[in-house]
């Protein structure tokens, strides 16, 4: 067994077993020599240390019962608030909070306050600072951007302080 094929299977473990639950799988990643697996998960209202152990004593025994894997890490955690989202089912709980988007095609990244989330597409309220002039200041533009879900490469949430 290869790393490819260790992360399919990991994948479709727990895409089965998490079908119609609140919790979703963002990512697997698995060591070339298959020592290390890292599986990232979210939540529709977040993920807790207690389902991450659970979820990892399940892929545990689902491991354990295959000779082809040597001794390995295993981390099973939530993806955290400053990880890339990737999948659309992790924007709606951000509605209302700053992103920073990039696009896919190069684009100039966009930031703006997420303002609803639609089955293919979100839409940002992006502030533009007004530019200066002889010392003179013009009035920040608003405005709204919707993006295709397909044409962003990861969005992150812009942690305020």
């Amino acid at each position: 067994m290869n790393h490819h094929q260790l992360t399919e299977f990991i994948t479709a473990f727990l895409t089965d077993r998490l079908v119609g639950a609140s919790h979703f799988l963002v990512g697997v990643k698995v060591a070339a020599d298959l020592r290390r697996v890292t599986v990232l998960l979210d939540g529709d209202e977040g993920v807790d240390v207690d389902f991450c152990a659970k979820i990892s004593r399940e892929i545990g025994e689902q491991l354990e019962l295959m000779e082809e894997v040597p001794a390995y890490v295993l981390e099973v955690s939530s993806a955290g608030a400053d990880a890339p989202m990737k999948i659309m089912r992790q924007f709606p709980k951000h509605i209302g909070r700053q992103l920073h988007v990039r696009f896919k095609s190069g684009l100039e990244d966009v930031k703006g306050e997420l303002l609803s989330v639609q089955e293919d597409e979100l839409t940002l309220r992006s502030i533009t600072a007004g530019a200066k002039k002889n010392k003179t200041k013009a009035p920040d533009s608003e405005s709204s951007i919707t993006i295709p879900f397909n044409e962003i490469e990861y969005a992150r949430v812009i942690i305020q302080m």
